[in-house]
């Protein structure tokens, strides 16, 4: 729901757009379809608090930290669980910032790749990627965290392109058919070129 206010109503904060009213102390205006109303401007005001304020039911004061490496990329679930790549480390978190026990080994599953990347498959199945042996690299994981060994090969895909041994992947997109694109650099910094292969849903290259 948004409140919007009118303007020129003298210096009453809770009342004037021109003032900069405080959020949550506006009017509220409802137009109909085809109604105009001229004398409104300024103020869509979200009826949540103060925008961009921590959101302090999560982890008790807004902020949930790891003693672990720097985070790499994170993803929400359909059920609003978190989870966080930290390089080798997979670490899911309940909505309300607690590590999810349930997940892996109290909460983390150890990667056999350097995760930068991560999305899921229709299945809900965990697709994480990144680089491995300086190659390509995704693995699969099921919904608790087991890792799925009918990926790939006994749950990993390496991809070798050209003989490089600068190899780099940065990104992963899981596609509506499942099927998995990744994207990154192969050669050395400064002379390198962009690479992007596709998976089929189970790992395989993708050669169609």
């Amino acid at each position: 729901q948004l409140s919007i206010t009118s303007r020129n109503q003298g210096t009453n904060d809770s009342l004037d757009s021109d003032a900069d009213p405080v959020p949550g102390r506006t009017a509220a205006f409802t137009v109909t379809g085809g109604q105009n109303i001229m004398h409104v401007d300024v103020g869509l005001i979200p009826k949540i608090g103060t925008p961009g304020s921590l959101d302090t039911s999560f982890s008790g004061d807004g902020v949930v930290t790891n003693n672990t490496n720097a985070a790499r990329a994170f993803a929400v679930q359909s059920d609003g669980r978190i989870l966080v790549v930290d390089d080798a480390n997979l670490t899911r978190y309940n909505t309300n910032g607690s590590i999810d026990t349930t997940f892996g080994t109290n909460g983390t599953v150890v990667l056999p790749l350097a995760g930068v990347s991560l999305g899921f498959q229709s299945s809900g199945r965990i697709i994480v990627a990144g680089t491995q042996l300086n190659q390509f690299a995704a693995t699969r994981l099921e919904t608790n965290g087991t890792p799925d060994i009918t990926f790939g090969t006994n749950g990993l895909t390496m991809v070798d392109l050209a003989g490089s041994s600068f190899d780099s992947l940065r990104d992963l997109v899981v596609r509506t058919n499942d099927r998995v694109v990744l994207g990154g650099h192969i050669g050395p910094f400064g002379s390198s070129d962009l690479a992007v292969v596709q998976l089929d849903a189970n790992g395989i290259l993708d050669t169609s």
